[in-house]
């Protein structure tokens, strides 16, 4: 957990960034999604390679695997000879792999706290922020993952937005709403599909 929140701070910077460049929260995401593959780019060919490697290996590892099967300390020795023979590390092809994973969780922490690591307000005041919103009469949905998400794209309410400073005065200048709009939907908000009274609206369920 240390782990995803130093490469999410590292990371937030970057997203505030783009998104002062760009302007909406999802595009932002897009372009830094694209932005890490491109980083990332050198370690997947790196794996490629390794994985190239190891079709060519795995027959030789097999016959020594076979030969030396009632010896386990030769097998070894053989293996370990083979691998620095011809600079063969067959972990060095998984470690590679395994990189971008904790730099996608850190974006998932920024995705999902952006107010804490855009705007470097800590998680206490966000929460401070939140219970003030709510007690002032906005709704926020009752999944606290996704509280300071619409949080954050409620600041474009004037009133709301006084709601926060008063309610951390602290943090007051480091506010600001957060796009979240997409295709004309508002990612901040959770969705509630109703597939029936869809299908109704569309006369499916009465032709049933």
């Amino acid at each position: 957990m240390n782990f995803m929140y130093f490469l999410a701070i590292l990371i937030g910077p970057l997203m505030k960034v783009l998104y002062g460049f760009i302007g909406n929260y999802a595009v932002t995401i897009i372009v830094a999604t694209l932005i890490m593959k491109v980083l990332l780019f050198p370690l997947a060919i790196h794996q490629q390679k390794s994985t190239a490697k190891m079709s060519v290996f795995q027959p030789l590892i097999t016959e020594i695997q076979q030969k030396y099967k009632n010896d386990p300390q030769k097998q070894q020795e053989e293996l370990m000879k083979l691998q620095q023979e011809h600079g063969y590390n067959p972990m060095g092809g998984c470690l590679w792999s395994l990189l971008p994973l904790p730099i996608l969780m850190g974006l998932y922490y920024i995705i999902r706290m952006p107010m804490h690591y855009m705007m470097r307000i800590p998680s206490d005041a966000v929460s401070t922020a939140i219970d003030a919103v709510t007690n002032a009469g906005y709704t926020l949905s009752a999944n606290s993952a996704y509280k300071e998400i619409q949080l954050a794209g409620m600041l474009n309410n004037s009133d709301v937005m006084t709601v926060v400073q008063n309610a951390i005065p602290d943090y007051a200048d480091k506010l600001h709403y957060i796009n979240f709009s997409l295709f004309g939907l508002d990612l901040s908000q959770v969705p509630h599909l109703k597939f029936w009274s869809y299908f109704s609206e569309l006369g499916v369920w009465g032709a049933v």
